[in-house]
């Protein structure tokens, strides 16, 4: 049976305070960079929930003077047609066709603001909050794919430098002049 536990000393932070001569110092500096990282996408959080509050408002109120100024009204046709105004889209042409032909004097349902011109429907007050929503997790995604694409240049360098750090040690090694398979021997 294997037993949990949350054990402060093997997290990874505590290699940064670690006097164990195992932990090199571009461990420390990883886990410092990681640290670092989490700390900016925590910070961002109040930052990102502000600017979605923002955007909520400024939304809801666009959302709620679109509904006092756009309303429905019944239009009736003029002749045998087969074109109606838009429902639901933006008034960038005046006519749609329908797939139905609508005989003449039957109504059509449109939207219009206070001037009688054809516009979309007024957006429901509750697309704010998703408008929000969405601003927000846009952001504190940028901030947590930035940082974690800092850590992960860092680690990189890091790596890097381990790399070339083991290879000067082994070429020190089969030289014949670092410690190890019996160079520090006599004959």
């Amino acid at each position: 049976m294997q037993t949990f536990s949350l054990d402060p000393r093997r997290w990874p932070v505590g290699l940064l305070f670690s006097r164990s001569p195992l932990v090199r110092r571009s461990d420390r500096l990883e886990v410092l960079a990681i640290a670092f990282a989490l700390a900016i996408a925590l910070l961002a959080l109040p930052i990102v929930a502000t600017i979605a509050t923002d955007v909520h408002q400024a939304n809801r109120g666009i959302y709620a003077e679109q509904s006092r100024t756009r309303h429905r009204a019944w239009i009736p046709t003029q002749g045998f047609t087969t074109v109606a105004p838009p429902s639901g889209h933006p008034a960038e042409e005046a006519r749609r066709w329908v797939r139905n032909a609508t005989p003449q004097g039957s109504p059509v349902e449109q939207w219009v603001d206070d001037a009688g011109n054809w516009v979309a429907p007024p957006t429901p007050l509750s697309r704010a909050a998703y408008d929000a929503v969405g601003m927000a997790l846009a952001l504190e995604g940028l901030v947590v794919t930035t940082a974690a694409a800092l850590v992960v240049a860092a680690r990189w360098q890091l790596c890097r430098i381990r790399y070339s750090q083991w290879d000067r040690e082994l070429g020190r090694v089969l030289s014949g002049g670092g410690r190890g398979h019996g160079s520090d021997r006599t004959p």
